[in-house]
C-alpha cells in the first residue's frame, strides 16, 4: 500500500479522511472530497448558497429583486419598499405576460426565442408565420395591388389601342384589295409550281 500513498487526495470532511484516487472538487467551496461527501449538502458546505441565484417579486410593482445569500423574503422586501412604484404595475404585467402572435387564430406566445419581426413591414410575428406570405406583408399586400392597378392599366391601354388600330386598317380602301392582291397572287404561284411538279 505504500507505493499508492502519492496517488489521489485526501477528502477534506474532518471526520472522514479517507484517501480517494478519483475525488471530486465541490462547485462551492472548492475543497476535495470522497465519493460519499462531494455534494454541498453532505459536507456542510459554508458557501452552499454561493450559486443561488433567487429573487423576490414585489407583488405591488412586480419588480424582481435579487436576493443577496441566505437573505430571506421578508429582508428583500424590506430592503426594496423605498424604490418600490407601484405605477409601473400594468407596463410589467404586460411584458411577463407577452404578447400572441397577430395572425388570426394563432395563439403562439412571442418571446425572444420565438419573434421573428420582418424586415418589411416590421411586425412582429411568431416563427410559423415569418414568411411573407404567411403574415400577410403590408409591404407585399401593397406592392400587388401596385401590379393589378398597373396590369388593369395596361389591359384597357392595351385593348383601346387594338380597337383604334383596327379602325383604320377597316376603313381605310386601298391597303384591303393590296392585300387581296397578294393572296392571289401567292395562291396563283402555288398553282404554276404545282402544274409544274405533275
Amino acid at each position: 500500500m505504500a507505493a499508492f500513498s502519492d496517488k489521489g487526495d485526501v477528502c477534506s470532511e474532518p471526520l472522514c479522511g479517507m484517501r480517494d484516487f478519483l475525488p471530486f472538487n465541490c462547485n462551492k467551496c472548492n475543497k476535495v472530497f470522497c465519493v460519499d461527501h462531494y455534494a454541498p449538502d453532505k459536507h456542510n458546505c459554508s458557501r452552499i448558497l454561493a450559486g443561488d441565484r433567487r429573487v423576490y417579486v414585489c407583488p405591488t410593482c412586480l419588480e424582481a429583486v435579487p436576493m443577496r445569500n441566505e437573505e430571506v423574503e421578508e429582508a428583500a422586501a424590506r430592503r426594496h419598499r423605498p424604490q418600490c412604484q407601484p405605477d409601473k404595475y400594468e407596463e410589467r404585467r404586460r411584458q411577463l405576460k407577452g404578447s400572441t402572435c397577430p395572425i388570426k387564430g394563432c395563439r403562439e406566445r412571442l418571446t425572444e426565442i420565438t419573434t421573428y419581426q420582418c424586415k418589411l413591414c416590421n411586425q412582429s410575428v411568431c416563427l410559423k408565420h415569418r414568411l411573407q406570405e404567411d403574415h400577410d406583408c403590408q409591404r407585399v399586400q401593397q406592392a400587388r395591388k401596385e401590379k393589378q392597378q398597373r396590369s388593369r392599366g395596361f389591359r384597357l391601354f392595351g385593348s383601346s389601342t387594338s380597337s383604334i388600330a383596327a379602325k383604320p386598317a377597316s376603313s381605310s380602301v386601298g391597303k384591303e384589295p393590296a392585300r387581296a392582291s397578294s393572296k392571289q397572287q401567292r395562291s396563283s404561284s402555288k398553282s404554276k409550281s404545282r402544274c409544274v411538279i405533275s
